[in-house]
């Protein structure tokens, strides 16, 4: 899947790929991300959906350990694996790229470049992590120490994020360039829309990675859309 962010009238922000990897969903939103950041910057600029890959899986798998929820169902996490217990998977969704967001801000693309080519293998070791936590009660499942873990394995894989770094001259941390630039993606309350021109409308509730509860529609007709859109600029967010 190719993304890119239309950030009319500025132009466009790089093409990024998701190259063979389940994390459509980090590239699209970022690619949102995109127009707002850019609106604000007075020129293209291109957030870091490696980033948001990075710190949704982070969050999501050392809340799974902590809470214990280690429910499993046998199968295979990636095309040449042999089956066995699967706890986690790829994938994830826009309220859950907003919580992961709320927690630990957002970067620019040029303080942590790129996108993983394979995910494969991170998810097989995040597997055989949590799968040592729930054979060894004994290992420590405070918050600090278990994403400590989890942050140790997956920046092996996906690389270490800053912790501050400088954009336009000025020294960020993350939470500071998301205040910044992205202002309208700090709230909760997030909704997806989904339009299916042959399906039926439906609407139901979920919950994102860390139990927050968010809205899903499903509609058949494009007017429901447009509306919608007009909703959120009146309303300030995008």
């Amino acid at each position: 899947m190719l993304s890119v962010a239309k950030n009319s009238p500025l132009g466009f922000t790089r093409v990024t790929s998701q190259a063979d990897t389940l994390q459509c969903w980090a590239i699209a939103i970022a690619s949102e991300m995109d127009t707002e950041a850019s609106r604000i910057a007075g020129h293209p600029l291109k957030t870091s959906p490696r980033y948001l890959f990075y710190v949704k899986t982070l969050d999501e798998v050392a809340n799974l350990i902590v809470t214990g929820d280690f429910t499993k169902h046998q199968g295979s996490v990636c095309e040449k694996c042999q089956d066995g217990p699967i706890y986690y998977e790829q994938g994830g969704s826009l309220p859950d790229a907003v919580e992961a967001m709320s927690k630990r801000g957002m970067v620019p693309e040029q303080a942590y470049p790129g996108f993983i080519k394979n995910d494969e293998n991170l998810f097989v070791a995040l597997n055989t992590l949590i799968g040592k936590y729930e054979s060894n009660p004994r290992m420590p499942r405070n918050k600090p120490s278990v994403t400590a873990n989890v942050a140790q394995l997956i920046s092996h894989f996906l690389g270490k994020p800053p912790q501050a770094f400088t954009f336009n001259g000025k020294r960020y941390t993350s939470h500071e360039f998301a205040n910044a630039y992205l202002p309208s993606w700090r709230g909760d309350k997030a909704i997806e829309l989904d339009f299916s021109a042959g399906g039926k409308k439906s609407k139901s509730v979920a919950t994102a990675y860390d139990g927050k509860t968010f809205t899903s529609y499903v509609t058949n007709n494009r007017a429901d859309v447009i509306e919608a859109l007009a909703q959120s600029l009146a309303a300030g967010r995008r």
